[in-house]
């Protein structure tokens, strides 16, 4: 069973973040794997990796002929998806019966009509996928009849407030589905930070506004005005300004408005939060305030959660009904733009919260716990029903699935085998001998995220092999020889791939150097690790060192499979771009076979200066020998276009600034700009030291290495995949479906090749 929480716009509001966060946590995470479907990926992603979700693309159109035909269908087929087909196609990809999906955008219904939501919900009640709306928000007025039809869609709704709960039964939907609770954040965490000198004194006010407040003719902004000069002029409290909204591209960020009263009020007795915060570093700030006055819901949510005292400068029916909830009436805690004649509306409501501010303490200290108790409740009696666990099931999604196999060796009954699926391998688990042990769900490091340090910053090197010979049969400097040779002639163990006599790319053991040049050069293929896992943990146990070079995920893999921390295991693994099918390779050189006769050895890097170092080469038996540019070779070519990846890649869940291995290599793509080098096809590895060991390994090597210290940004500025996952080509799909009908030469030909038909059939996927 897996969650899908969609609606998530971006974390540059810090409230759609406390949402994420305290959703995760209340889900718990042991009963399945979290799906997170955002607009804005590369903002949530750090914050997914550092939570072990996984993130999907809300993708957008591609141009507007793309926008005016989604529009079109739309109109058309009103009970079709439309363009949502579209823009939320990663996420309809991946729901399966059984899944749930978590709408936790209920703050748009508040405000327009929420063609997302209304798309994937009616999606789910076709598929009998079962849907929930988390935590919304909705006025009387705007329950109309489009909307009233997609309410009753959804399995349960979670009324964040009473109004609204009331609001919804008075529209007549089903007592049965309406569930009342309080908003998810109020179990946001809190991440202790450097605060304000002002914070010292315990007597802070905190103040958040938003453009939402301005009202008109500035009103909201002259109230806010009025309220400070009164703190700063009848009272000995200080003010910080805390923003919830960071996005200042656009009119809806708050750091605007917070740097004009910063500066209008500029003295010591001011300060400003302007560094890019999260919401649980701002819960924090906000908890070790006096009182609060603020604008943003989830801003004030932090703040009642935390026991301060607040008002709230509401515009809409979710902050008027917290109040109530909690206090009984909104009168004095929540003052709202459209009520402001005066401009000291604020201030006098300010007024009543600081006479009544032991009171106002004393209400949530009593409150919170049954109040926060709502949405855990129904929690475990709405979405995780324990009993559904017992029900067949998969592992996780095939779309995040790395193929490392941990699960079918940690499976005590033998119950998970490998599966053929679009040419990669899957556990495939048979319910026959399978206890529902959970073992392999707990073990999946898929579903088990390592956390990021999205603050962390390796060390970085440029270096090469003194040795001249090995860095010519490497494929970039030659740097993880030198780093296996140090544990070699430590008495360790190596491993490392290799092919075998079928050109089956295999993890292997290597114990002297000489069984090391078989490591030597890349391989672009996911490789078998029959049973190297186990035999790793066997060396371990008994004391060996062991060095294992291989993918990120190949890493993480193993480190979730050891589930323990050797002291003795080194790992190195490398800046990944994805891994091609080993069964599109196998079929490959059949052809080949075909063609020329049987095949001695095949190479994807070999260093011929006038080819460059992205060629295939393959030798023959018959003397034979072929070459070919990158952009000349069918496989190459298909894994440079994206096409012949591993689902899994496109949304790599192991592309973190703390990485699970000791140190990371890689091509230093750029040398010659940031060196200034110009014997690039020599070779040259970026080396990333992720950890004591890995430095400690790292200078074991020196001897055998030219080493130079670089910069981190400059280093991984020219190799991206460092960082960011491939994104999936348009025409992925019909890429496969002709590769399994007719071929890789013919899929090749007819989507990356430079005929003008395969040009037009990429254009069309651009458009389309």
């Amino acid at each position: 069973m897996s969650y899908f929480l969609c609606g998530q716009t971006g974390n540059k509001n810090r409230g759609c973040e406390a949402i994420v966060r305290s959703t995760v946590s209340l889900l718990g995470g042991k009963s399945g794997d979290v799906f997170l479907a955002t607009s804005d990926y590369a903002t949530d992603n750090p914050c997914a990796k550092e939570l072990g979700i996984n993130l999907l693309r809300y993708k957008n159109y591609k141009s507007p002929m793309q926008r005016a035909l989604g529009l079109i269908k739309g109109k058309v087929f009103p009970n079709s998806l439309g363009g949502q087909k579209y823009i939320q196609s990663e996420v309809l990809g991946l729901l399966d019966k059984g899944d749930t999906v978590i709408n936790i955008g209920g703050d748009i219904y508040c405000y327009n009509t929420p063609r997302k939501e209304l798309a994937i919900n009616r999606y789910c009640k076709n598929k009998g996928i079962k849907s929930v709306l988390w935590c919304c928000s909705i006025e009387e007025e705007s329950i109309t009849k489009e909307i009233k039809k997609d309410l009753n869609r959804y399995d349960y709704i979670f009324a964040r407030e009473m109004l609204t709960y009331n609001n919804l039964i008075a529209s007549g939907l089903n007592k049965e589905k309406v569930i009342k609770v309080c908003d998810s954040a109020f179990y946001l965490d809190i991440k202790p930070i450097e605060l304000p000198n002002i914070f010292e004194k315990n007597n802070t006010v905190g103040i958040n506004v938003s453009d939402f407040f301005s009202g008109e003719n500035g009103i909201g902004i002259k109230s806010v005005c009025n309220l400070i000069e009164f703190i700063l002029k009848d009272t000995d409290m200080d003010i910080c300004l805390i923003p919830h909204v960071y996005d200042e591209k656009t009119c809806s960020g708050d750091l605007k408005i917070l740097k004009d009263l910063f500066e209008k009020y500029k003295c010591e007795r001011i300060s400003l939060i302007d560094k890019d915060l999260t919401a649980e570093e701002l819960k924090f700030a906000i908890s070790r305030l006096k009182l609060f006055v603020g604008a943003r819901t989830h801003a004030t949510i932090a703040a009642y959660s935390t026991g301060v005292p607040t008002l709230c400068l509401g515009y809409s029916v979710k902050s008027k009904g917290i109040a109530e909830d909690l206090f009984g009436t909104c009168e004095n805690y929540v003052v709202s733009v459209s009520e402001l004649k005066s401009g000291d509306e604020v201030k006098n409501a300010f007024k009543f919260i600081l006479k009544h501010e032991k009171e106002i303490k004393d209400r949530l200290f009593k409150i919170l716990p049954e109040y926060k108790k709502s949405i855990l409740d129904a929690v475990n009696k709405y979405i995780i029903k324990k009993d559904e666990l017992k029900k067949p099931f998969e592992i996780c999604k095939g779309g995040i699935c790395t193929g490392c196999f941990a699960c079918e060796k940690i499976c005590p009954t033998g119950a998970i085998k490998k599966a053929q699926k679009n040419g990669f391998f899957y556990p495939e688990i048979d319910f026959n001998k399978c206890v529902l042990c959970g073992k392999c769900k707990n073990i999946c490091p898929a579903l088990n995220k390592a956390k990021d340090d999205k603050d962390f910053i390796p060390k970085s090197y440029c270096a090469f092999n003194k040795d001249e010979n090995i860095r010519n049969e490497s494929s970039s400097g030659g740097v993880i020889p030198a780093l296996a040779k140090s544990v070699l002639s430590g008495g360790g163990v190596v491993f490392g791939v290799a092919f075998n006599k079928d050109f089956t790319l295999c993890h292997t053991a290597a114990k002297t150097e000489e069984e090391l040049k078989k490591f030597s050069g890349s391989k672009y293929l996911q490789s078998d690790k029959k049973e190297v896992f186990i035999e790793i943990e066997n060396l371990l146990k008994s004391g060996k060192k062991v060095l294992f070079c291989g993918t990120p995920c190949e890493v993480g893999g193993l480190k979730a499979y050891l589930n323990y921390e050797y002291e003795n295991l080194l790992t190195v693994d490398f800046i990944c771009h994805g891994v091609p099918s080993p069964v599109v390779f196998k079929e490959y050189l059949k052809s080949l076979t075909e063609k020329y006769g049987k095949i001695e050895e095949v190479s994807f890097r070999k260093k011929i200066p006038s080819l460059g170092n992205q060629n295939f080469n393959a030798t023959f038996e018959s003397g034979k020998e072929i070459t070919e540019r990158a952009n000349e070779n069918p496989f190459y070519l298909a894994f440079l276009s994206d096409l012949n990846l591993r689902e899994s890649c496109y949304n790599c869940s192991f592309k973190l600034k703390k990485r699970q291995s000791d140190i990371t290599a890689a091509d230093f793509w750029g040398a010659d700009k940031v060196l200034g080098v110009q014997d690039t096809e020599k070779g040259y590895s970026l080396v990333l030291i992720n950890s004591k060991k890995g430095e400690k390994l790292f200078k074991s090597s020196e001897d055998k290495l030219q080493i130079l210290s670089v910069d981190h940004a400059a280093a991984i500025k020219d190799n991206p995949s460092y960082h960011s996952s491939v994104i999936k080509p348009a025409f992925y799909k019909a890429f496969n479906k002709t590769l399994n009908k007719k071929g890789l030469d013919r899929a090749v030909k007819k989507y990356c090749g430079n005929s003008i038909f395969a040009k037009i059939r990429r254009a069309k996927y651009k458009i389309i």
